[in-house]
């Protein structure tokens, strides 16, 4: 085994760890950091985002700046085979 494998499998568990949510400010305030509570959050912020006609709360997004949703003809296209 050359000594370049063990660099780039190293880089990739560095980036792993800095890129990993580790806790969530939820809604009511309180700092999660159980995995459980964080998929579950995330599962509803994306679902809110892509799913919801309403314009969403510009709290809870990045930059300040709102995000593009799917209109229904769109989601119904993801659903076709």
């Amino acid at each position: 085994m050359t000594k370049i494998a063990p660099f780039f499998h190293t880089q990739t568990i560095i980036r792993r760890k800095k890129n990993k949510i580790h806790k969530l400010q939820l809604p009511n305030g309180l700092w999660s950091s159980d995995n459980d509570i964080l998929l579950e959050e995330a599962l509803n912020y994306f679902k809110n985002l892509f799913c919801n006609n309403q314009q969403h709360d510009q709290t809870h997004n990045f930059n300040d700046e709102p995000h593009p949703s799917l209109n229904d003809a769109d989601r119904n296209s993801l659903l076709t085979p």
